[in-house]
């Protein structure tokens, strides 16, 4: 017979930290505070980098993890990170066993075009499955104002409530370290970074059509997976290629260091939620050349933090990138103010307390804090919060 558990937990459910995306940023955020192992929350990996097989069998192990879980009465709450596709379809069938066992949960929506997946790539069926799901949720979180009430148009009786993602302040002292150490290959001529997909969708072609038009001197470096080889290619017709860096996807450490040096951070998508790297950029205090797209005006405003441009807009980009090369001053001061905001409304010390009273009045108890050990004496593991 299977002994139910008395004490219960949150089971967080989502992408490896260690792969490549937002959710996987998010998720390694929230374990880099400590907020996490302060709540004894179980993360659960539903998703792997690699092969079909590979991710294939981490989400068969994720149901299984769950499965025991809801059958020894683990769980007092499963908070689901989802994006849109394959990510909604593993959720979902996730949820659904959640359901089963009457545990209640929160969807943590991270997709730029959920609304559009949803309108456009699924049938009735499918339709009705995800607007079942969005509305027997405890909450709905979404990363905007703009984006909560999209989910409300696909599903009125949803109850949304918005956690903006956070991120880590760096030390301004690390920064001019970073600066005063810097070789001078990176820091002149001034660099430019882009951090993200290189594909269509974040406007890596639109950024290459825009630094061939510049006439000031710059380095660009864009770090990131997708469509590396047609990048290339453009590059090379537009004679850029000299200039343009292509550098893959970057650990952390790699992209602290192009962060600690660069001079402007561009990123001119077409869709968007809030993008990570946007806030990772100015939390070090650079100056921001983006589109008013998705969340992304709730972060950045025009003449505040950076440079707004409308998608598609290469004359405009590259009239926007050469403004700021031109002036360091403005730079500096774009920069400080982006600081200034993550600080103020997008650092971790700000989100973590949302985060938290989200848990509990989700109706998970707050969990006492561990014992201190008294030498010589020796204590039993704590207890998982209660429910």
């Amino acid at each position: 017979m299977i002994k139910k558990e008395k004490y219960k937990t949150i089971i967080m459910l989502g992408t490896s930290p260690e792969a490549h995306g937002g959710i996987a940023t998010v998720v390694g955020n929230y374990g880099d505070c400590g907020v996490l192992k302060k709540w004894k929350v179980k993360y659960v990996v539903t998703h792997v980098q690699g092969s079909g097989f590979a991710k294939a069998c981490a989400a068969g192990v994720a149901m299984l993890q769950l499965l025991y879980m809801l059958v020894t009465g683990r769980i007092g709450l499963l908070h689901v990170h989802m994006s849109s596709r394959a990510s909604t379809w593993r959720k979902s069938l996730l949820l659904l066993m959640g359901m089963m066992f009457r545990v209640p949960y929160l969807i943590h929506l991270h997709s730029p075009d959920f609304v559009d997946f949803f309108e456009h790539e699924c049938g009735e069926r499918r339709k009705k499955l995800i607007r079942f799901l969005l509305s027997r949720a405890l909450y709905v979180i979404a990363l905007s104002q703009g984006w909560a009430k999209d989910i409300k148009k696909i599903s009125p009786a949803t109850r949304t409530v918005i956690l903006f993602n956070s991120v880590p302040l760096p030390a301004a002292v690390l920064r001019e370290k970073e600066i005063d150490e810097s070789s001078s290959e990176l820091w002149d001529p001034p660099l430019i970074l882009f951090l993200g997909h290189v594909g269509k969708r974040k406007g890596t072609f639109d950024l290459i059509r825009a630094v061939a038009l510049l006439s000031e001197n710059f380095r660009l470096i864009i770090g990131g997976d997708g469509e590396l080889q047609r990048a290339q290619i453009l590059a090379e017709e537009l004679g850029v290629s000299d200039k343009i860096l292509f550098a893959g996807w970057l650990g952390k450490a790699e992209k602290d260091h192009l962060l600690a040096r660069a001079a402007i951070f561009v990123l001119p998508s077409y869709h968007e939620g809030v993008p990570m790297a946007i806030l990772e950029a100015m939390s070090w205090g650079i100056p921001i050349v983006t589109t008013p797209v998705g969340g992304i005006p709730e972060v950045v405003t025009e003449g505040q933090e950076g440079l707004l441009v409308n998608s598609g807009d290469i004359v405009g980009l590259a009239h926007a990138l050469a403004r700021l090369l031109a002036a360091p001053s403005l730079r500096r001061e774009f920069g400080e103010r982006g600081r200034d905001r993550i600080e103020s409304k997008f650092s971790i010390k700000v989100l973590q307390p949302q985060l938290e009273q989200l848990w509990i009045d989700s109706g998970v108890s707050e969990p006492e804090p561990e014992p201190s050990v008294q030498r010589g004496e020796v204590h039993t593991p704590e207890i998982q919060p209660k429910v």
